[in-house]
């Protein structure tokens, strides 16, 4: 099996080896390569020279969940935390197979050629930007621009920011597939979270004054909500009891982080929490380690924007988490 960039020491190496060959000889699909999560960043070299088709069909292997986080930013499809064992790198491979089915932003190649003809055209962002960060990471913005081009049914580019270049599209086609976008989240429902071209309007009033509720995984009870608070872009979240208690938050990525927080509840960033529909991706396996941490030091962990799939995945765990997103479709966001 191909090692992309730096290869791991023979301590690493043999026995992974050794266990993913067996993984193949049961039958999971055979990843395009596998990626050492390394400290001097070799890796993502290499992962700079492969397409998004196949950094999605290879798997990532770390020594710590810092490493897996990592690897969400480059939409590695699977992921692994030493030791392997059979179990995890099973796990790993159906996740990379299963991460094509996935929305793809690779644009059409006779379309960015277009673009360097001059044209009209606008650019479109999410913003505030410091609140899309930390609510769905790199990896939803990107899932939600590529979602947004799809449904309009045309090429397009996406380029940093993360921004998305559209030609020949006025304000009120893209604002109306925004509206109708099945993967945007409930609390963004307003136009004004798009930035198109060198517009600049503040968030919707209306949107920003909703409550959203947060519920406790496996027994679905209604336990918090939510409402989003953009003058903080580190924690735009204003989280209460229904009993009307203000609980504190922190936003944690990793294991050091949730240790040093001394928060009423723990959530999880937007950047694993994007990856988690599937048993055996980077995300998965990032919030399982901090869900588990969480249930140990007896923290409560808030797990956002959770999918259908996503609470299947979760309930799997057998661990008490609160959640919120379309998994809670049954209960309404009340004022």
């Amino acid at each position: 099996m191909k090692w992309f960039g730096k290869t791991p020491p023979p301590s690493v190496s043999r026995p992974f080896g050794l266990v993913i060959d067996r993984a193949l000889e049961q039958g999971v699909p055979k990843p395009t390569g596998l990626v050492f999560i390394d400290s001097d960043g070799v890796w993502r070299d290499a992962m700079a020279g492969l397409s998004l088709a196949e950094r999605r069909t290879c798997i990532a292997v770390a020594l710590h969940d810092e490493g897996l986080v990592a690897a969400t930013h480059w939409s590695i499809g699977g992921g692994v935390l030493l030791p392997p064992s059979l179990l995890r790198v099973s796990a790993a491979c159906r996740a990379a197979r299963e991460s094509l089915v996935l929305p793809s932003w690779t644009a059409d190649p006779q379309a960015v050629s277009e673009f360097g003809i001059d044209k009209h055209h606008l650019t479109v962002g999410l913003q505030p930007a410091g609140l899309w960060q930390a609510m769905v990471g790199v990896r939803g913005q990107l899932e939600l621009l590529a979602a947004l081009a799809v449904a309009l049914k045309r090429p397009a580019v996406i380029g940093p920011g993360p921004s998305l270049t559209l030609i020949g599209f006025d304000r009120i086609a893209i604002e109306t597939a925004w509206q109708t976008l099945a993967i945007r989240p409930q609390w963004a429902a307003g136009n004004r979270f798009l930035k198109i071209g060198d517009s600049d309007r503040g968030v919707d009033e209306d949107i920003e004054g909703r409550w959203w509720p947060v519920a406790l995984l496996p027994s679905g009870r209604v336990v918090a909500r939510w409402k989003l608070d953009v003058a903080n872009t580190m924690c735009p979240w204003r989280l209460e009891t229904d009993g009307g208690r203000v609980l504190q938050t922190d936003s944690v990525c990793t294991q050091p982080e949730l240790e040093r927080s001394t928060a009423d509840v723990v959530r999880i960033h937007g950047m694993p929490a994007s990856d988690l529909e599937r048993d055996g991706s980077p995300g998965a396996i990032v919030v399982e380690v901090l869900a588990r941490e969480a249930d140990r030091s007896g923290q409560t962990l808030w797990v956002p924007g959770v999918s259908r799939a996503a609470g299947a995945v979760i309930r799997r765990w057998g661990l008490d988490v609160w959640v919120d997103g379309p998994v809670l479709a049954p209960f309404s966001a009340g004022p």
